[in-house]
């Protein structure tokens, strides 16, 4: 059964585009993937990272990223959840 992700901070939103969104989590260890989707459906990018007590952190690229609205999605084994993230020039 999935819970809500253990999720600490989504930042900085809005995000520059061409700078790193940083999703922090709370340290586990487990296996985490957080995608991000345009509002089409596309996803645009994707970061993986097995999570421990010295890295609890997730990064995007958003270089390339047209200015706009995103759904970020987090999941690992036991969780999934989504936030909407701000791209701006």
């Amino acid at each position: 059964m999935r819970h809500p992700a253990p999720l600490v901070a989504v930042y900085p939103n809005p995000v520059s585009g061409g700078r790193a969104l940083t999703v922090e989590l709370e340290p586990s260890r487990s296996a985490a993937v957080a995608e991000l989707y345009s509002v089409a459906g596309q996803k645009v990018n994707t970061a993986r990272a097995l999570l421990a007590a010295n890295q609890h952190w997730l990064k995007l690229d958003t270089t390339g990223l047209r200015p706009g609205v995103y759904m970020l999605r987090v999941h690992g084994q036991e969780y999934d959840m989504s936030r909407r993230v701000l791209v701006v020039k």
